[in-house]
């Protein structure tokens, strides 16, 4: 059974826009800022993200 964090964003049927809103309701959820780059293509890569932000 695949881990939802290797789940990308195409899998999910989230767009480029859906991304970005994504993230930026995760940094206000989190207070924090997110480095945005062409990188972000799974959920575990927002949830490193996320852990880099908050550490």
């Amino acid at each position: 059974m695949r881990q939802i964090k290797a789940s990308t964003f195409e899998e999910l049927e989230l767009d480029s826009l859906d991304t970005v809103e994504l993230v930026m309701e995760i940094e206000e959820a989190f207070d924090t800022s997110i480095e945005m780059d062409g990188e972000i293509k799974t959920i575990g890569d927002v949830v490193t993200l996320i852990e880099k932000a908050i550490v």
